[in-house]
């Protein structure tokens, strides 16, 4: 897009793609229009002769609500307009939005894709079925000044399917030097290839949390696609395959100084924005990653003064958020996991334990921990060496 152009967006986006959209697209002449996305037709009732694309979230993050994408897609194509979707809150282990109509596909590899929070990066997919020889679209139709005067929907031959993908390779990465780091590449390859394995720990997580919570007498709502019940029920089935993703979000009774009350008592869940890595996180959204909406917008975008969202790691339910089968101790050199009367173990030896407000180290050892994990008592000792002064 350019200035002067136009693109309709859910209302119910990430803080910060909220801020993009809202705030930073316009200084260069962008304009957003902003639509409740639970009734597909309001983004076809917004749609003008200067909109240019379609976008929503797959999953919104952080209201979970579950977005119809064969239908808003239909609306998109009706018009000659490609649809851009943000898939991070599900990705491709759960949802594969292309399938569902979907033209382009952004995720934040920073999140579920990588899996451990160590690296920073983001992918767009190209389904390569779009037309881009609609003239609502003029820079894929306009001769390119900077590369010879290509015209990037005519002049590619056989390649013309990839034109978009093509073009965004060689205009904006190669100019403005949006190139994703090798290290981070790396990172972020490690963690893809045990992406499914993952989702399906945090989904079963997730829902053991979400019912738990249910009948807790101090949570006022829950919101987890994957229970029965639940507005978005029927959405997880037909999108989610079943499943009810990886989140959890809630209403503390009390409000907002409930819900920041909440958080400040945390102490073996990290107060964290970075959902999908190792660690179990929770977060109150009002006064951390969407506080720079207006009381209004937030309302808006669906986000009460009492929302919590809630994570799991990977580790089973009943594992207190104290083990993590991928959190990494630097120093740690041998673990040792012994079960009372009983021999046989029932966490494998090679899961890490994540030490969680651990105040000091005596004599290069880390202190004894104890939990209870399905009602049995746990004795675990991490042998690490001394640290150097």
């Amino acid at each position: 897009m350019q200035a002067g152009d136009e693109f309709v967006s859910a209302n119910n986006l990430y803080g910060g793609s909220f801020t993009q959209f809202n705030d930073i697209l316009p200084q260069f002449g962008i304009t957003p229009r902003f639509v409740d996305p639970v009734d597909p037709n309001n983004f076809a009732a917004a749609i003008n002769d200067k909109t240019k694309a379609l976008f929503c979230e797959t999953v919104r993050n952080p209201g979970l609500e579950i977005s119809d994408l064969e239908a808003i897609a239909k609306i998109a194509h009706d018009h000659g307009l490609p649809l851009i979707v943000d898939s991070t809150f599900s990705t491709p282990a759960l949802q594969r939005p292309i399938e569902q109509g979907a033209d382009i596909v952004v995720h934040s590899l920073t999140k579920w894709m990588g899996g451990h929070g160590t690296g920073i990066g983001g992918i767009v997919v190209d389904s390569g079925t779009f037309d881009w020889k609609s003239k609502k679209v003029p820079l894929m139709n306009d001769p390119d000044s900077s590369y010879h005067g290509i015209r990037w929907a005519h002049d590619l031959g056989d390649l013309a399917p990839l034109a978009y993908i093509m073009r965004m390779r060689v205009i904006p990465l190669r100019n403005l030097g949006a190139c994703i780091s090798p290290d981070n590449a790396w990172m972020f390859l490690q963690g893809i290839e045990t992406l499914p394995l993952r989702m399906e720990r945090h989904c079963e997580n997730s829902r053991a949390v979400a019912t738990h919570l249910q009948s807790h007498s101090a949570v006022e709502w829950v919101r987890y696609p994957g229970l029965e019940g639940d507005s978005n029920y029927e959405k997880a089935q037909k999108y989610l395959g079943g499943k009810g993703g990886s989140m959890v979000i809630f209403g503390i009774k009390g409000g907002a100084a409930a819900g920041s009350r909440f958080i400040e008592a945390l102490q073996m869940f990290s107060h964290l924005a970075n959902v999908g890595d190792a660690k179990s996180l929770a977060i109150h959204p009002a006064t951390t990653t969407h506080s720079q909406m207006t009381e209004e917008q937030q309302a808006a975008s669906g986000i009460p003064p009492e929302m919590v969202y809630r994570r799991r790691s990977r580790s089973g339910p009943a594992d207190g958020a104290v083990v993590t089968s991928g959190w990494n101790l630097p120093c740690l050199t041998r673990l040792v996991i012994r079960r009372a009367g009983d021999v046989s173990p029932l966490i494998p030896t090679h899961v890490i334990v994540q030490a969680v407000r651990l105040r000091r180290v005596i004599a290069g050892r880390l202190p004894v921990l104890r939990w209870k994990v399905n009602r049995s008592r746990f004795s675990v000792r991490i042998a690490i060496p001394r640290f150097r002064r």
